[in-house]
């Protein structure tokens, strides 16, 4: 089985919520059960490092980094990129142009991110003024189809910086078509797919056919809309919310062994 998870405030006990220190079981059971892993995030290279150390968590068997927009493979204990995914998506992005995009997004009232936070396939913004996320969000969609550039926009939050985390991608380099073109590599069904999320950049992953779990510290927005989108696509039963119950408070790695026990995984 193919085990992808998200990281911040979802594998990482790293939120506002309580954490129950159920990770190190979580991490055991990863390990004995021979699941391949893949950390799916908007961490590059470094930040992983940087999250291993902190959390003692393992070198993954696949790392979808940076919102989709990057793939690594384990090769010898090493993380190398995996340069067809590059190939598949510059092929089927052949007018992408990162500096009109990062252009775009400060006419919208956007604050660019740091350059290391950026690649050629990603062009990411702050929002510091929630009340406008709806009108933003709606405009650059309209803009962006308006130009005929495939691509999405990823709306997310950060409650350690108070902000809100907008990211442009080609529609070809996103976490769920990043996890696709992986299944597919590894050949294995959608039922052999575990995901877990807690953002708003986890709902395509969320809705994607997987077997879905959504830790409970997710914000009540992402569920509701995780619901409405499974529901839309007829997928309801394999979305899983966590609550707290057996397992622990249902936060963060608790939350993952509820819904892996749900999913009869473990």
């Amino acid at each position: 089985m193919l085990f992808a998870t998200d990281l911040d405030r979802t594998l990482l006990p790293n939120g506002p919520a309580k954490t129950d220190h159920k990770l190190p079981e979580l991490l055991k059971i990863i390990k004995d059960k021979k699941l391949t892993l893949a950390y799916v995030s908007g961490r590059n290279l470094k930040q992983l490092e940087e999250a291993r150390v902190q959390f003692s968590i393992p070198l993954p068997d696949y790392f979808i980094a940076e919102v989709g927009t990057i793939l690594y493979k384990n090769v010898n204990d090493k993380l190398e990129r995996d340069t067809t995914w590059d190939e598949l998506v510059a092929q089927k992005t052949p007018n992408w142009n990162w500096q009109e995009l990062a252009d775009l997004g400060e006419s919208e009232g956007l604050k660019l991110q740091e350059a290391w936070r950026q690649n050629k396939f990603k062009a990411s913004f702050y929002l510091y003024h929630p009340s406008k996320k709806h009108s933003i969000l709606s405009n650059l969609a309209r803009i962006l189809e308006e130009k005929k550039i495939p691509a999405v926009v990823v709306y997310s939050f950060d409650p350690l910086i108070d902000a809100g985390l907008i990211d442009i991608l080609p529609k070809e380099a996103n976490k769920v078509s990043a996890l696709e073109f992986l299944r597919k590599k590894l050949k294995f069904r959608h039922s052999g797919v575990v995901y877990c999320g807690d953002s708003g950049n986890d709902l395509l992953a969320l809705s994607g056919g997987y077997k879905t779990i959504l830790v409970k510290n997710a914000p009540d927005e992402v569920k509701q809309k995780a619901k409405a989108d499974n529901q839309y696509n007829g997928s309801g039963k394999l979305l899983y919310i966590a609550k707290g119950g057996d397992f622990g408070n249902g936060n963060y790695a608790s939350g993952i062994l509820e819904g892996l026990h749900y999913f009869k995984i473990i």
